[in-house]
Formats: structure tokens, C-alpha cells, sequence
């Protein structure tokens, strides 16, 4: 039977119909309802119309995660196989070396045997590999590796990762060899493939123009690609001749944000290829001029356009350094005052963007100095508030900034320099008419990578450097810039356009103990990724929340949109078809299933309780038991003694004081956890509880998930069946099964036990299961068959009765306490991992003062970081409707998870941890297509939404900041430098000069109004505008006027 397009489909048709050329669009629908099936379905269309297309598809699925990308892929492949060898995907290099040699052994008879498989690929190897010497020996050496130990180990992984880099080079020598000129990409690319064509056999990623669709996970795409033919670029700056607009599907765009912030914070904080500024200013100053003497002649004669040679651009540049290396006295090594380090080895400071503020932990660590000590002939790294006051030049937070720009400079003017002499070969190579006398021209990155090298003469040991240097130092930009715009007259000091410097004050281990200032750089965010493929594809995010407002949970789509050409609305008519198609789906299983929403723990708020009172009234008010004082003794008497401050063994005292959240907001930490995290137990206990007696009832109802911030441990799962126990309570011994991030493929043994009808608990975590993981499970068909009268079908046009998959029957969430994981430096967590996680608080709180939906100021930033890594309780969090709205998005997608299939059990249990209530953004919900589940629970808890109005003005009043903050930032931009606009053609001049006049009274205004009638038109229009998406870029002049 044949069903129709669902609105998600609807929607897609209409986005891929519209004649803009690129864009940002955004399909918000619930869980259930088909996205990735309507993505499936369209990418079939654009396909099967491709062969009689001139210009080939080019579309790139980005998800979640590994799981959700091969079940994409799988199932693209099954909608169409005959167009499998048009599709890609994208799998980690050792993945595609195990494939490789999978389907080598597929071919013979023997590929259990061992010995005789290894021969094999031997003897093939030499065969066909034996060209590329250096790459037929790692060859064998993995085919080893994979026959006679195991493809999963560390050693397998570490050996494929270098294949690449091998048949590289190999493939450099034997051209050599041959004399054949490997100047392109495309060059190398064709003899690769006629040298060595099983190479596409082994990396299917060779060569992209072959590939229709190409489908990966969103880490793959956020870091550059490489190749076996040496070139890296990033995805969204490929360009594929003969081809349509790429088009960009991110499946799960919110997860997708989160995934790349981890991912660009983890590949920058945790980099062990960090160098010391100074040492770096040195090198460059003590080789820059002897390394005219080294380098070829064309590149010393090679000219820039206004006839300067790179021979006078390097002097010039030589001046630049030996001013910074003089004033901050260069020669000298720099030492760190011991009093500043303490106890420790390193010491970590923080600013933002352009900022040139340090954060330090403590508050005189404002008073950062450099400071040349005459006698000693060292630069003292030290606290002096009187030096600090009187000579503001040698300021830490200044000296990191000069540092910083020189060797930003350097890296600018040395790609300067690659770039004439590159450009010089070319122009050059168009006027010989020998072939053999041509200049090789190699990419413009390689040759910046060549000359650096020659200034920095790195040993072998320091191989890297040169590449460290242009990776961390030049500003690579990004396509942010929008066509026929030629200056953006804004200062955008946001997190997202500047990203984060982490300075690390570190004594070296040498001999000598000098200081080092080491700096690293978050320059790439994740809002700067999607601006920049959206002003390059057809961009289109998808998920159930793709709209969630908060920069925590979610793009900072405000930000986004005005860094981007377009961006296409969803019409309305088609929002109102994709309402309706929720509101049916969420109709129809109201009727058919009865929904158990509860808030569990509500009398744990009550004040003047012992532990045993909270106990007996909690097991009393939401499991209906009547506990004996005994029982209550018995189970406080077990409690674990990790859980308690000051305790060696078990057992809370049943008479003691129990603290409710609004009575340890004053006491001492130890003190106020050791209830914090009774609180949670017992809340948790009475959920599981539930869980039991919902099994009674019905044994049908067996399958349950519990989602808590932390793995449970032995000793708290040993407690909550004793606790069981002592209730009386029948329970089987493989009650739960706790699943982490280290053994996930064991939730597919949770689901067999689920599928034949047996209760089990699966105790897991938000880090743990990831987006894609999917709950459902297949049920026995003969147990199915036996109780379907107490199952629910939902849509049978959805449903295998031969394989029925069923949702889970129930879910218990615990409330969270952060987004992020606070940072702990205090000696015992890894170096690495803390400034990782450093990395993440301070993009957080700039997230949140970024965001417009708080009144945070640069101070209130300031302060929480220094709370933070301070350890110094009082940083609100949940007061903050960034935190709700992500908090929301996150109750949305996990209890998605239970909405997916079309059978489910007639009566669900969905319980919620009563600390919820407070740290979520109802107002947010309520306005939003959302799955039943949550509809529930918005349906019991009315009482906390605010009036419609009030919702609207909210929202109208982000974006009148939003509009605000773009002018602000641009009237700053415009008072600091309105007498450059000299330069302007006379007849600009005349047409701004009462603008700016304005603006140079007025750098800020708070709001619209303020801006006179008569001047509205030319100030408003200057900037980006918000108001009209069909007029948002755009100057009021004359564009031909530009000088």
C-alpha cells in the first residue's frame, strides 16, 4: 500500500523547489513522525531524475551519530540499489582497511584459516601493491595485525591510520622516479588511480566527484578532509565540477551543535602540540633573514600586485618582529613567580574574543605583569599593582594580545609571500612554451607550508612545527563574508565570530625551569561552521527541537541568520500541515494508550523532616505502602557510607534532621551533598518501585529505562535491592542492567530479554545513550500473538505483525544539575581532560551572554568563570531561560525515544524527577509542536504557563535585542574609525556625513525610537536588517559609487 508524503516531505519539496541558490532552512517535527524517512524519500526523487541531468546531485547527510548514519545509509541503499555505487559512506580509516580486507578473503576458500588467509594477502600485496614499497610493507604488516590478533586493538588502528600519509609518499617517489609533475590535485588524484587503482577499493573517499550522496557523522565533518593524495580541505569548501548547489541535510541539528562544540573545544584544549609564544617570536626573528640566503631566487623576486618584492616583504616583516622582540626584551628567557604558581605546575588564564582581559582565579590576579628584570636579565612573570597602574604596556593581558598579533602577522605575511610566488610560477609558466622548462605549481597550502619551513629550519624532532604554526596562527576565513557587501561595519565581539584564548603559564622541564607562555586558541565554532556552508548549500537542519532558542541546547540561530545570504521561512500554510500532522498522531494515541505522567518527590521539598519521616512519606504518597518503622531502620541502616560526609560505614541515623533543597542552601558542601544525594536515591528508589508494581499488574509492562546524571554504582544498586527487599517487594535477580559508555552493545542484549516478555530496568545516562540510539525492540511474535489484547496499535498502516516492534512502557528521568560538567583542577583529574573541560564553562557562560536571552553582563561573565574554577558555590543556573529552554529541548528528545513505533503497551509510566519543574522554560513547551508525552505533562502543570501575550512579547523582545545589539555593534564599529571613511568618493561623503555625525553622539541607544525620523531610513539601513528578510543585506547608496 502506497502511503502518502508526510508533511516533513511536504516541507522538503517545497525548500528544494525555491530558486535561491543557497541557503539555512529549518523542519522542526516531533519523534515518530518520519523526518528521516521523508529525507530518504527525497533524496530518491533528486536521484532517480539524475541520469538525465546535465549537472550531477551532490547531497551530504550529516547525523548524529554512527548508528543513525549507517541505518541512513542501509536504508537509502534499500530505497535504491541501483544506485548503490553512487553513494558513500564515510567510515573511520582502520574501518575501511578491516572492509578492505574482508572482501579480499571473501574471494578465496580459506579465510578461517589463518595461515593460509595471511599468504594470501601476502601474495596479493605483492602483486598488486608492490609499486608503492613503503605502503605493501604496512600493508602486510596490518593484514597481520587483523588475521592473528584483533582488528578492534589499539596497534590495528594506529598502523591503518598511517596509510594514508604512506601511499602519499610513495606516490610522490615514484613520480619522481618517473618524472611526472604532481602540481594538482587532480594530477596526483588521476596517476594515483592508474598506478595503483585498487586504492579506490580501500578508500572509497579517493575521489568524491564519483558520489552522488555522501553520508557522515557530524565529527567527520567538522575537521579537515584528507586524502591519499595529500591535499585537506574542509567539506563545506569542496567544490565538485559539473555538479547542482550542494545540498546539506543535518539530521538531529541540536545534537549536531553539541557534537561539534565537544569536538572543536576537544581538538584545540586538548592538543599536545601547543608551543611556547615567545620561543615561537625568537625563531622567527633569528632565521627570518638568514632564510633569504636558503630560499630559490623566484621566491625572493616573485612581486606582490603593487610591485613589492617578497625580498623587501621580508625585511619589512623582519622590522615588525624585532620591534616586539626589543620592547618585550626577547633575548631574555621569562620566569614565573613562584608565588603566582603555588603548589602547582601550570597556571591558567582566560579571556574572550578581542577581549584582552585575563581571568584568574584570584582577584589581585588582575595586577599580571611582564617584567624585565635588569640585573637578573630574565622577564619576571609576577603580580605588582604599582607597575601595573604606571606602565600598562607590559600588562600581561597586553603582552599575550601583542604576542598574539605578531604572530598572527607573521603567519598573514608569510601566506602573503607563498601567494605572490605562487601566483608569479603561474603567470610565468603562461609564457613558456617548454614544457619541460615549466615551474612546478603545487597548492597554495603547500607552498605556504615550504617557505615557513625554511624560516623556522625545524629539526626532526620538531617536524610539526611549521604546520602547528600556520594551523594555530593563520586566520583562515570561513565564507562568512556576503557577496557585493565590501565592508561589514560591524565589530562583532561575540563568542561565536571570535571564539576563546586559554593562556597557560607553564615552568618547562628543563634545566633551567623558564617560564613558557603557551596560548590555546578556540577559534572555530560551531555557529561559524553553518554560516559558512549555509552561504555555500542548501542547508537544511532537522530535528525535533532544530528551533530550541537556547545556544546551550542548540545554534545560536539569531547569530547564524544574520551571518548568512538567505534564509527561507517554512510557510505557513505548510507549519499548519505539519501541526495537524502532530496533533492527529498525538490524538490517536491518547485514545488508545492511557499515559501515567508523575512527578515524583514533591513532599521532599517539605521542611522539618528526619530522614525516616522523608522516607515513610515519600514510599506513602507515591507507592501507596504503609513501611514499618522497623523497615525504614533497616533500609537508612544499609545506606551507603560513600554518600555520606564523614563516614567510614553504612547508615544514616533514621531520627537525624533530613535538610530539604531550601534548608542546605547555607550549610557546608559535605553536609548539603550527603542530602542532595539521599534526596535523589530515594526518589530513585520509589520510581523503580513503581516500576515493580506496574509489572504486577501487568507482566506485559516489562520493559523500563531510567536516565540519572551518573552511572550508578555497585553499592547503590546493592542498597536499592535491599531496599526492595525489605518492602516485601518481588523482584527478579537480573532486575537491572546498567549500561555506560564503555559497554553500549549491550543494550541489544536488554532488548532480547525485553523481547521475550521478561522485566528488566536498563539504568543508564544522558553520555551514555546517545540520540541515535533507539529504544524499541522486536517482541516474540508468539508472545506478541498470545497478549495482544493488552497492546495498542497505533497506525496499522506502519505495522509488521510478523515483526512487531513495541516502544518502551515506561521511563523514569532524573533531573539534571549542569549542561556541562564543572572543571576540577585540584590535582587529581588529568591536565588534559581539565582544560577540556575549562573550555567548555567559559564557551558556556559566553553562550549565555551572547545569547540575548539573559541580562548578563561582561562582569557577571567574569565573575561566574572565576566561581566556577574558584569552586565557590552561588553560580545560578536554572534561573536562566537559556537553561530552561536547553533543559526542555532535552526532556523532549529523551522521552521521543518512547514515540516511535506504532505498537505499544496500553498503558505507559512516565515519572519525572519533582526538581524539574522549576528548571523548565514552560512557556517554551507549550508553544511548540511536541510529542504526547509531553503534551502531558505541559496538561498537568498549567498552572506554570504564562498568558499567550506574554509568551509573544518574550520572543518579540529577543529579537528587538537581537536588532539592537547588530546596530550597537556597528555604531562602535563606525565611532572608532569615522574619519577613515575619508577614503569614501566625495559623493559618499556628503550622503553619510550626517549619519555619522549621529552615531559618534550616540554609539548606543537603547532603543529604536531614539533614532530621528529623518535619519531612520540611513542608520537602520546601514546595518544588516532583521525586519525584512527580503531586504536584510543592504547599504542605502549606490553600489557603482564604491570607490
Amino acid at each position: 500500500m502506497k502511503v502518502e508524503s508526510n508533511s516533513t516531505k511536504k516541507a522538503l519539496d517545497y525548500l528544494l523547489s525555491q530558486k535561491e541558490g543557497t541557503y539555512l532552512s529549518v523542519i522542526e517535527q516531533t519523534t515518530g513522525l518520519g523526518k528521516t524517512h521523508a529525507v530518504i524519500q527525497k533524496i530518491a526523487e533528486i536521484l532517480q531524475k539524475s541520469p538525465d541531468l546535465e549537472l550531477k546531485p551532490k547531497i551530504f547527510v550529516v547525523t548524529s551519530g554512527i548508528e543513525t548514519r549507517n541505518e541512513f545509509f542501509h536504508d537509502l541503499k534499500e530505497k535504491l540499489p541501483e544506485f548503490e555505487s553512487r553513494i558513500l559512506l564515510f567510515e573511520s580509516v582502520p574501518d575501511q582497511v578491516k572492509h578492505f580486507l574482508e572482501e579480499l578473503l571473501s574471494k578465496t576458500d580459506y579465510e578461517n584459516d589463518q595461515t593460509l588467509a595471511n599468504d594470501y594477502l601476502s601474495s596479493w600485496f605483492d602483486q598488486n601493491t608492490a609499486t608503492f614499497k613503503d605502503t605493501t610493507v604496512l600493508l602486510k604488516r596490518i593484514a597481520k595485525q587483523y588475521i592473528f590478533v584483533k582488528q578492534e586493538n589499539d596497534t590495528f588502528g594506529e598502523l591503518s591510520s598511517r596509510l594514508k600519509r604512506t601511499i602519499y609518499y610513495d606516490l610522490k617517489r615514484l613520480a619522481q622516479k618517473e618524472e611526472i609533475k604532481l602540481n594538482t590535485k587532480q594530477k596526483r588524484l588521476n596517476y594515483l588511480i592508474k598506478k595503483a587503482p585498487w586504492i579506490c577499493d580501500l578508500f572509497k573517499d579517493t575521489d568524491l566527484s564519483r558520489y552522488y550522496v555522501l553520508i557522515m557523522t557530524a565529527d567527520k565533518f567538522v575537521f579537515p578532509y584528507k586524502t591519499a593524495i595529500g591535499n585537506e580541505d574542509n567539506y563545506w569548501d569542496l567544490t565538485f565540477k559539473n555538479s547542482q548547489t550542494p545540498i546539506l541535510f543535518l539530521d538531529e541539528s541540536d545534537k549536531i551543535k553539541s557534537n561539534w562544540t565537544n569536538k572543536l573545544i576537544e581538538s584545540e584544549m586538548g592538543s599536545k602540540d601547543v608551543e611556547d609564544m615567545p620561543t615561537l617570536i625568537r625563531r622567527f626573528y633569528a632565521n627570518i633573514l638568514p632564510a633569504i640566503g636558503r630560499m630559490e631566487r623566484i621566491i625572493i623576486d616573485a612581486k606582490d600586485p603593487s610591485g613589492k618584492t617578497n625580498n623587501t616583504r621580508i625585511k619589512q616583516l623582519y622590522q615588525v618582529i624585532k620591534k616586539t622582540y626589543d620592547q618585550y626584551h626577547l633575548q631574555s628567557p621569562s620566569k614565573i613567580d613562584p608565588a603566582l604558581l603555588g603548589d602547582n605546575t601550570n597556571k591558567f588564564l582566560f579571556n574572550t574574543g578581542k577581549s584582552s582581559f585575563l581571568f584568574g582565579l584570584k582577584k589581585d590576579e588582575k595586577y599580571l605583569v611582564w617584567k624585565f628584570n635588569s640585573q637578573r636579565l630574565v622577564n619576571e612573570i609576577t603580580i605588582d599593582q604599582k607597575f601595573y597602574e604606571t606602565h600598562p604596556e607590559f600588562r600581561l593581558s597586553k603582552v599575550t594580545s601583542s604576542f598574539t598579533r605578531l604572530l598572527h602577522y607573521i603567519a598573514k605575511t608569510t601566506y602573503s609571500i607563498a601567494r605572490n610566488y605562487h601566483e608569479f610560477k603561474i603567470n610565468l609558466n603562461k609564457k613558456i612554451t617548454d614544457p619541460e622548462k615549466l615551474h612546478n605549481v603545487y597548492e597554495l597550502s603547500e607552498e605556504h607550508l615550504q617557505i615557513v619551513n625554511v624560516i623556522l629550519q625545524p629539526t626532526n624532532a620538531e617536524g610539526r612545527l611549521a604546520k602547528y604554526f600556520i594551523d594555530n596562527y593563520l586566520d583562515k576565513a570561513l565564507n562568512l563574508k556576503l557577496p557585493n557587501i565590501k565592508a561589514s561595519f560591524t565589530d562583532d565581539q561575540t563568542i561565536y565570530a571570535s571564539g576563546f584564548r586559554l593562556f597557560d603559564l607553564t615552568v618547562s622541564e628543563d634545566a633551567n625551569n623558564n617560564g613558557q607562555l603557551r596560548v590555546y586558541q578556540q577559534k572555530t565554532t560551531p555557529e561559524q561552521i553553518l554560516a559558512s556552508v549555509a552561504n555555500k548549500m542548501r542547508t537544511i537542519l532537522l530535528s525535533s527541537t532544530s528551533l530550541n532558542p537556547s545556544p546551550l541546547g542548540n545554534f545560536d540561530l539569531n547569530w547564524v541568520k544574520n551571518n548568512i545570504v538567505n534564509f527561507l521561512e517554512i510557510p505557513t500554510k505548510l507549519q499548519e500541515v505539519l501541526d495537524l500532522e502532530n496533533r492527529k498522531r498525538n490524538q490517536l494515541i491518547k485514545s488508545k494508550v492511557k499515559i501515567d505522567t508523575r512527578l515524583t518527590g514533591k513532599n521532599l521539598m517539605i521542611s522539618g523532616q528526619t530522614f525516616s519521616q522523608a522516607l515513610a512519606t515519600l514510599l506513602r504518597d507515591e507507592n501507596h505502602l504503609e513501611p514499618t518503622e522497623l523497615q525504614l531502620e533497616r533500609i537508612l541502616n544499609k545506606y551507603p557510607a560513600r554518600l555520606i560526609a564523614n563516614r567510614v560505614s553504612n547508615g544514616l541515623d533514621p531520627d537525624a534532621p533530613f535538610l530539604c533543597e531550601a534548608e542546605r542552601q547555607d550549610a557546608d558542601s559535605k553536609i548539603s551533598n550527603t542530602h542532595f544525594n539521599f534526596e535523589r536515591k530515594i526518589r530513585l528508589l520509589s520510581a523503580i518501585i513503581n516500576f515493580l508494581q506496574l509489572n504486577q499488574k501487568n507482566s506485559t509492562n516489562n520493559a523500563f529505562i531510567i536516565y540519572t546524571n551518573a552511572i550508578i554504582r555497585i553499592d547503590e544498586l546493592n542498597w536499592l535491592k535491599e531496599a526492595i527487599e525489605i518492602l516485601n517487594i518481588p523482584f527478579p535477580d537480573d532486575l537491572f542492567k546498567v549500561i555506560s559508555s564503555q559497554n553500549r552493545q549491550e543494550i541489544e542484549d536488554v532488548k532480547e530479554t525485553w523481547g521475550k516478555g521478561k522485566f528488566q530496568i536498563m539504568l543508564t545516562n544522558k553520555q551514555a545513550l546517545g540520540r541515535g540510539t533507539n529504544l524499541q525492540y522486536l517482541l516474540d511474535k508468539d508472545y506478541y500473538q498470545k497478549h495482544s489484547h493488552d497492546f495498542a496499535i497505533i497506525d496499522q498502516r506502519f505495522v509488521n505483525l510478523n515483526e512487531p516492534f513495541i516502544d518502551i512502557a515506561g521511563i523514569y528521568i532524573e533531573s539534571l544539575t549542569h549542561m556541562f560538567e564543572n572543571p576540577n583542577n585540584n590535582g587529581t583529574q588529568d591536565l588534559d581532560d581539565f582544560k577540556i573541560r575549562a573550555g567548555h564553562i567559559i564557551y558556556e557562560q559566553f553562550e549565555l551572554y551572547d545569547s540575548n536571552q539573559t541580562n548578563l553582563s561582561f562582569r557577571d561573565v567574569r565573575t561566574r568563570l572565576q566561581k566556577y574554577f574558584g569552586k565557590i558555590s552561588g553560580n545560578g543556573m536554572w534561573d536562566l531561560l537559556p537553561a530552561q529552554d536547553a533543559l526542555a529541548a532535552e526532556l523532549e528528545q529523551i522521552t521521543g525515544r518512547l514515540c516511535r513505533t506504532n505498537i505499544k503497551n496500553k498503558e505507559m509510566l512516565i515519572q519525572y524527577d519533582y526538581n524539574f519543574v522549576n528548571k523548565i522554560d514552560w512557556d517554551y513547551l507549550s508553544h511548540k509542536r511536541t510529542n504526547v508525552l509531553i503534551e502531558d505533562l505541559i496538561e498537568q502543570n498549567k498552572n506554570r504557563l504564562s498568558s499567550n501575550p506574554k509568551y509573544q512579547d518574550r520572543l518579540a523582545t529577543i529579537k528587538e535585542k537581537q536588532e539592537l545589539a547588530l546596530i550597537n555593534s556597528g555604531a562602535v564599529f563606525l565611532a572608532k574609525r569615522a574619519y577613515k571613511l575619508r577614503s569614501l568618493s566625495e559623493t559618499m561623503q556628503y550622503q553619510w556625513v550626517e549619519m555619522r555625525e549621529w552615531i559618534v553622539k550616540h554609539p548606543r541607544i537603547s532603543t529604536l525610537s531614539k533614532i530621528p525620523d529623518h535619519l531612520r531610513k540611513t542608520v537602520e539601513g546601514f546595518y544588516y536588517r532583521l525586519s525584512k528578510p527580503d531586504a536584510k543585506y543592504y547599504y542605502y547608496h549606490d553600489q557603482e559609487e564604491d570607490p
